[in-house]
């Protein structure tokens, strides 16, 4: 059985893959990757001029039950697409070591799988604010937002360097730490990289599920 070829395609602009994952790309015969309203995936692969013919969308129920069904058909559709082509790739937005969808599937699947990585989100923020992550003994903390003050405030207080991502689950949450002052040097951006991208000042203006806050 071949293998199977996981590409990260990086934030969003399609200049911002790895040569070696374009590479991978433009080489492969089949192309699985993330099928979601957003289109991020999908946009990307068609900006580098990806065969739409070798492309296959596997959707992810947003609904928890049928979520494990069809992630477990989605492993399967994987490993049975190893016997008959040489060259497979799942190609996923972002890193894909690093809060993926690939990670759901990779549980599932039962072959050899290699990974190409990707530029994720919160490097591309970094970068394009010029704020660095962190410097020498310095400790970089990602947060995924949760709706619950206490919590939030816990993480938050014990970081001095960090990412708040999929922020706008924790928006209120946020707005009362910004208010009682426990959230105070910030930058938030979301779309990060695309055309769309927008840089906000205040929580309040956050507004999407793409949008993440830089921590200093």
């Amino acid at each position: 059985m071949n293998e199977l070829y996981v590409v990260g395609l990086g934030p969003g602009d399609p200049d911002l893959i790895t040569v070696k994952g374009y590479k991978m790309l433009m080489d492969a015969d089949l192309i699985y990757y993330p099928y979601t309203s957003f289109k991020y995936a999908e946009n990307i692969l068609i900006a580098l001029g990806i065969d739409k013919k070798k492309m296959q969308p596997l959707e992810f129920p947003i609904r928890s039950l049928d979520l494990l069904k069809k992630i477990r058909e989605n492993a399967c559709r994987i490993k049975n697409s190893l016997e008959f082509y040489d060259s497979v790739v799942y190609a996923v937005e972002g890193d894909p070591m690093l809060y993926s969808t690939f990670l759901d599937l990779y549980r599932y699947l039962d072959c050899k799988v290699r990974f190409i990585p990707g530029i994720s989100s919160i490097n591309a923020a970094a970068a394009i604010f010029g704020i660095p992550m962190a410097e020498k003994d310095e400790i970089f903390t990602i947060i995924p937002a949760v709706n619950d003050y206490e919590y939030m405030k816990k993480m938050i207080m014990g970081t001095k360097n960090g990412a708040i991502i999929k922020a706008i689950g924790a928006k209120d949450v946020l707005k009362k730490l910004l208010d009682d002052e426990h959230l105070k040097k910030y930058y938030i951006m979301e779309n990060v990289s695309l055309k769309s991208q927008k840089i906000y000042n205040n929580i309040n203006d956050i507004d999407s599920y793409m949008a993440l806050v830089i921590l200093k």
